[in-house]
């Protein structure tokens, strides 16, 4: 089954979504791909004040709960805003455009950059978590250093926790 939230395109896809932040920009394929990735904290907090697709089209981007909900405002198309945002961006990426260029020549280079991020494979877990548990055997049965062995492996296993927190957040468990 395909997922909602991964795509792979390397032409600019109809339905891309070009989101301000406070980074210079946030690029994504699709609006449920950007609903899949933003956090509703950010978007309530006012990190994201505008996004736009492909021709300026402007969103509004909003909160249901715990939920990312981005819809078309309706307004009029604000290419000019969109060229403004896509210009700062590949300027802080140090791409290369010239003051004259189109705004569909702006879009696709900044589409250049966009790299869909990736679910980690299944044996990258394994190894977050196997590295904790060697090294804290390891300190405890060689060195006989079992505290430094149970702080590494806590520095190592806090962030894991973090993120799956952080994904769990973001899952809803009452959907099937």
């Amino acid at each position: 089954m395909p997922d909602d939230c991964e795509n792979n395109s390397a032409a600019v896809p109809a339905g891309a979504l070009f989101v301000a932040a406070d980074e210079p920009l946030l690029i994504y394929p699709s609006v449920s791909e950007a609903e899949c990735d933003l956090e509703a904290i950010d978007v309530n907090d006012g990190v994201y004040p505008a996004a736009y697709g492909a021709n300026g089209e402007p969103y509004r981007i909003g909160t249901d709960g715990d939920r990312v909900v981005i819809e078309a405002t309706g307004e009029p198309n604000k290419p000019d805003e969109l060229r403004v945002l896509l210009c700062q961006y590949l300027e802080a990426v140090g791409r290369p455009f010239e003051d004259s260029a189109s705004l569909d020549d702006l879009v696709a280079s900044a589409w250049a950059t966009y790299r869909p991020s990736r679910p980690l494979p299944p044996w990258c877990c394994f190894a977050v978590l196997a590295v904790p548990v060697v090294l804290l055997f390891l300190f405890v049965t060689k060195l006989r250093q079992p505290l430094i062995g149970i702080l590494m492996a806590a520095l190592i296993l806090w962030p894991v926790g973090v993120l799956a927190k952080r994904r769990a957040d973001r899952t809803d468990f009452r959907t099937g």
